[in-house]
């Protein structure tokens, strides 16, 4: 079989064809998260600002002098009304997404990206195979990275652009999905493999319209996008098993089999794969397949965090008035941690100590 390096040896013009494809659905893939992103933002600005009106509302209709009542209540109301110019924007934005994920199912379609021969697959960041799982987030070595430990629990803070497609990691059923910011995951989902194990997925900017509560995810099914919403200052994804007890999930076997393939370590040197690697393999180099990615209708699912988490997720907590969810972390994030942004130039063998981005969540 003809390695990637091998195949465009062979004929120099599928280079270009290649490089048209990635460029094409990497920019495809940073207008939908960019859009979606804002989108969520401005919704969760606005709510913010009507939870304030309403307990401004609560303290005029306590207040004992009808003047200061009146003054009161007179305040409260030139509060809420700032929320109506930014609701107002969201209907335009939302017309904006869609025309942007038509453009992503378009680029999709042209690159036959999943049907592609691993080496290829890789450049354009689609799913990487290896024993039954799939490395959540791809791009490969160049692009992708993760350290050993996170700051404050056990959890991986994947670092990846954002735009950078998301993947299911094994087989498994969507415990819940929500398309809110939450406080502290941002948007994400909740996620049971078929081995029993919970994973919280966060800080998404786009979570696709097919991940729902109770929804079947066969391993390598898209589930998002790389994004920086809840409580984050880069974009990542945050990985973790629930509960937290459970372990780093760098510690798991198949994660570290990806190590070189589909990700490199911030804080290690990343080994070689070998050429005969599992995950460089394939029975074929092409064979084109329809898109077989089920489909559903988007169904909101907000998380907010519980007064146990940290002062941060108690102070946004409640922003959609559904009481009682603990948030999707296992446990409270600290206030950064430290992780490498991916780099398109930099040798996946190699360890960037010098790239270093404060990474929360």
């Amino acid at each position: 079989m003809l390695s990637l390096g091998r195949l465009l040896s062979r004929d120099s013009s599928l280079s270009f064809s290649l490089d048209g494809l990635q460029q094409g659905l990497e920019k495809a893939e940073r207008r939908v998260a960019e859009i979606s992103q804002q989108i969520a933002q401005t919704r969760t600005r606005a709510l913010a600002i009507r939870a304030r009106s309403r307990r401004m509302f609560a303290a005029a209709d306590s207040a004992s002098l009808i003047s200061q009542r009146t003054a009161m209540r007179l305040r409260a109301a030139e509060v809420e009304a700032q929320a109506i110019p930014i609701e107002a924007t969201v209907p335009t934005l939302t017309d904006t997404l869609t025309e942007a994920e038509n453009a992503l199912a378009q680029a999709r379609a042209n690159s036959q990206a999943d049907s592609f021969d691993p080496g290829t697959s890789v450049y354009l960041a689609s799913p990487q195979y290896q024993n039954g799982y799939v490395f959540p987030v791809g791009g490969g070595p160049s692009r992708v990275s993760v350290g050993h430990t996170h700051h404050d629990y056990p959890a991986a803070d994947i670092a990846a652009p954002a735009g950078t497609p998301v993947y299911a990691l094994a087989d498994g059923v969507v415990l819940s999905a929500w398309r809110t910011i939450d406080p502290l995951c941002g948007i994400g989902m909740r996620f049971r493999t078929d081995d029993g194990q919970t994973w919280a997925y966060c800080h998404f900017s786009y979570i696709e319209p097919s991940v729902v509560s109770g929804a079947r995810l066969t391993a390598g099914a898209r589930v998002g996008l790389v994004g920086s919403t809840g409580h984050a200052t880069g974009p990542h994804l945050h990985l973790g098993l629930i509960p937290s007890s459970s372990g780093y999930p760098q510690n798991e076997p198949w994660f570290q089999s990806f190590a070189g393939i589909a990700f490199r370590w911030q804080d290690a040197p990343t080994p070689t794969p070998s050429i005969d690697s599992p995950g460089l393999r394939s029975q074929m180099v092409f064979s084109i397949v329809g898109d077989t990615a089920s489909t559903g209708s988007a169904v909101a699912s907000a998380w907010t965090a519980s007064s146990s988490t940290a002062p941060l997720a108690t102070a946004a907590a409640n922003i959609n008035g559904i009481p009682g969810l603990d948030s999707p972390f296992a446990a409270p994030p600290a206030d950064s941690g430290s992780a490498v942004v991916a780099s398109r130039n930099r040798s996946p063998a190699t360890t960037d100590q010098s790239a270093t981005n404060s990474i929360g969540g």
